[in-house]
């Protein structure tokens, strides 16, 4: 999207693209960043979840009866 955008913006400089093709590109560059933000949160989440099951299991003892 990042590429797309740069391109966009060279081409209207040159008034080669239009500008609603050069929004269309912004916004859709603003959605990707979105979306990687929101992923990286979901990241974030999930480790702290494997972090606490990890601690979780490092409490946990098996015992089994003498034979």
């Amino acid at each position: 999207a990042r590429v797309t955008y740069s391109r966009q913006q060279r081409l209207a400089q040159t008034q080669a693209v239009s500008q609603q093709d050069l929004d269309t590109a912004a916004t859709e560059m603003a959605v990707k960043q979105a979306q990687i933000g929101t992923i990286d949160a979901q990241i974030k989440r999930n480790q702290a979840s494997l972090d606490t099951a990890k601690t979780n299991l490092d409490y946990t003892r098996i015992v089994a009866p003498m034979a």
